[in-house]
């Protein structure tokens, strides 16, 4: 029976018993005598899963397999970078447990050593991302893992996967990621992003787009009202006086601005910038107690 028992440890031995999916549990009572009793199965397992050291020690099989794919789920449940950068390796290669739902979630965690090995293992064309990734490296780039991004942006030559990313730093307001990406791959911005920097008052980021000749005059129209809907009247100005001639429509802005309820942006395109406005449909359309109606009809004007 002892046999049968494989050492993980000095002071434990745990190990699947004479082949019957039973587990046993060998620890130390005293300096001479041991004794061995059976545990839940989940039990077991958990102690096992939960030390690298202990499956370092398993011998190759079916339930060594078995113990490094429920430590890689917990490992990625429970946010273990370590130990999922560990098993990742050891999983055998034809073990086929790689499906996109789980390689998601290793993504997620931002261990570039350990996406590096599941990517290949997954179905997937050589330079086409699945549509999956696209909302995993968001999520990674929202949880500050940097450099899982910079690797998925280069591992994979896919636009709609590289835009998600350039978006997500410009909402998430990562500088150094914008002119990362902007800097190493790419012609032009993408007009979506632009617009993201324009919404989130990032003049920095988009004075540093321009000084470059990675600005994108694409959809150059929308930027006025994205930069008055995000409210930031630095970036209204900016985007005005930085680019000559746009063409807007300042009744759709005004309005627009009146459904969201942004009284000081109205003041400010009415008052400071010319802006001509509806007042029959803003006053209609008004976000109710932002104001914004009593203001415009106590005007003169």
């Amino acid at each position: 029976m002892l046999s049968d028992i494989i050492s993980l440890g000095p002071t434990s031995l745990i190990s699947q018993y004479d082949g019957g999916g039973n587990f046993f549990y060998m620890g130390c009572l005293t300096k001479d005598v041991r004794g061995r009793w059976p545990l839940a199965t989940t039990t077991a397992l958990n102690c096992i899963i939960s030390s690298t050291t202990r499956l370092a020690e398993l011998p190759i099989g079916p339930f060594r397999t078995k113990c490094l794919i429920q430590g890689l789920v917990r490992a990625v449940d429970t946010q273990q970078c370590d130990t999922l950068a560990w098993i990742v390796p050891r999983l055998p290669i034809e073990y086929a447990l790689f499906t996109d739902k789980l390689s998601c979630a290793v993504i997620e965690t931002g261990v570039v050593s350990a996406i590096s090995y599941a990517i290949p293992l997954t179905r997937t064309k050589k330079n086409e991302a699945p549509p999956a990734f696209r909302v995993s490296v968001e999520n990674a780039v929202r949880k500050g893992h940097v450099d899982a991004a910079k690797f998925l942006f280069t591992r994979f030559a896919d636009k709609e996967l590289r835009s998600t990313v350039v978006m997500t730093a410009c909402l998430e307001g990562d500088d150094s990621l914008v002119h990362w990406c902007a800097g190493a791959m790419m012609s032009q911005f993408p007009p979506e992003a632009t617009r993201a920097l324009v919404y989130r008052g990032n003049i920095d980021a988009l004075a540093w787009l321009k000084t470059n000749g990675k600005y994108s005059y694409t959809l150059m129209n929308q930027t006025v009202l994205y930069a008055a809907l995000g409210g930031h009247v630095e970036a209204v100005d900016w985007v005005l006086d930085n680019n000559p001639g746009i063409r807007y429509d300042a009744g759709e802005v005004c309005l627009m601005v009146c459904r969201k309820g942004l009284l000081d942006i109205l003041k400010h395109l009415v008052v400071r910038r010319g802006f001509w406005f509806h007042a029959t449909d803003c006053i209609r359309f008004a976000k109710k107690g932002s104001g914004i109606a009593s203001w415009l009809m106590s005007r003169d004007d």
